[in-house]
């Protein structure tokens, strides 16, 4: 399973660089119709991908969409195969975010930064100087892993009370898999993803999964901002 992972983030990395590299030769002036959207993940990410939310995203906002995820990454720590941490993917996808109305950030099930606070801060701070126009969206986590479930309810403490103070609205990945009643402040430690929300080809692990779920909520609030913005 772990070589299937990295294989498809392979693949993934190499549409990511190939996007990259054709937006960039387009130069600094280039437009695009529509308001276009940048994901910055984990693993979760490419659940999201194989979903398809990149063009869920196009359909809705009229621009390109992409989704830069690597398993294992953390803000400041690399993950694999693409060896980049998510500071390090927003300074080399730094002409792509210039151009996103929309950023939307899935990061902090990895423990591996010494403060989350001090780091998930410095990571707006980069966004929003790059792109201070967007919409910005934190996507909380939903994994229920036993011997981490505490560690991910205090993640999903300071994602939840950061968001008016840094700028972004949250979307509750824990929501959309146990539902609308769920405390996503208040994991349930080892509780089994319902079986409907399996993503085709992996296994159960209580980290990955209810891909489609997610993909739909972040949808949703897409769409709330675009007619919001009168779009």
């Amino acid at each position: 399973m772990l070589r299937k992972l990295i294989r498809t983030l392979g693949l993934g990395s190499l549409a990511l660089f190939q996007f990259a590299a054709a937006l960039a030769a387009e130069g600094p002036a280039a437009t695009v119709s529509g308001r276009s959207s940048y994901v910055l993940a984990d693993s979760i990410g490419l659940g999201l991908h194989l979903e398809k939310l990149e063009a869920g995203l196009q359909a809705k906002l009229g621009g390109p969409s992409l989704i830069n995820y690597d398993a294992g990454r953390s803000i400041t720590g690399a993950g694999n195969p693409q060896g980049k941490s998510a500071l390090a993917s927003v300074a080399a996808d730094r002409q792509i975010i210039a151009r996103a109305s929309v950023i939307i950030i899935i990061l902090g099930m990895e423990q591996h930064e010494a403060s989350f606070a001090d780091s998930q801060q410095e990571l707006m701070r980069e966004l929003q100087i790059i792109a201070p126009q967007a919409s910005y969206y934190w996507v909380d986590i939903g994994a229920t892993i036993s011997i981490h479930a505490a560690n991910w309810n205090a993640r999903n403490t300071i994602i939840h009370d950061n968001a008016g103070r840094l700028g972004y609205s949250v979307i509750s990945r824990y929501k959309a898999i146990f539902g609308p009643s769920a405390n996503p402040l208040r994991i349930v430690a080892g509780q089994e993803f319902p079986a409907s929300m399996a993503d085709p080809g992996w296994s159960p692990d209580k980290i990955h999964g209810a891909s489609a779920a997610l993909s739909k909520a972040i949808l949703d609030a897409v769409s709330s901002d675009s007619c919001a913005a009168g779009n």
